[in-house]
């Protein structure tokens, strides 16, 4: 089976360190972006499997960057991470579909395993 390619998208350096660290010794290609501007530039440029991406950042947040790459794959899945979990973004990520919510703090095996799934469905 090919690599698979993770794009990270948050706007928190640390956070975007600890995920390509854990996800690269797990064998995955991973490319980070600390900006949605930025997710999008290298979705257009480097297909993801897969993209992990924080709700909220300054400039474009993450419903808008989910939306934009899903325009052009319909079935991207998406890991949201979010330390502001509420009821209108869980709503909002219902909407989108094919989505697994983790709040921030989160463990790095509940990352994983969400990464997984959302692998498989694909």
């Amino acid at each position: 089976m090919a690599e698979r390619t993770i794009l990270v998208v948050d706007d928190e350096v640390d956070v975007l360190e600890m995920i390509e660290t854990g996800l690269r010794a797990a064998g995955y290609r991973i490319y980070l972006a600390d900006s949605g501007e930025r997710a999008i530039e290298l979705f257009e440029r480097h297909p993801a499997d897969l993209v992990i991406c924080d709700i909220r950042m300054p400039g474009m947040d993450g419903i808008t960057v989910i939306t934009r790459l899903r325009e052009h794959d319909p079935d991207l899945p998406v890991v949201v991470l979010t330390g502001h979990l509420t009821d209108n973004t869980v709503e909002q990520c219902d909407q989108l579909g094919g989505i697994n919510v983790l709040g921030k703090p989160f463990l790095f095996r509940e990352l994983s395993k969400a990464v997984q799934v959302g692998l498989r469905r694909r």
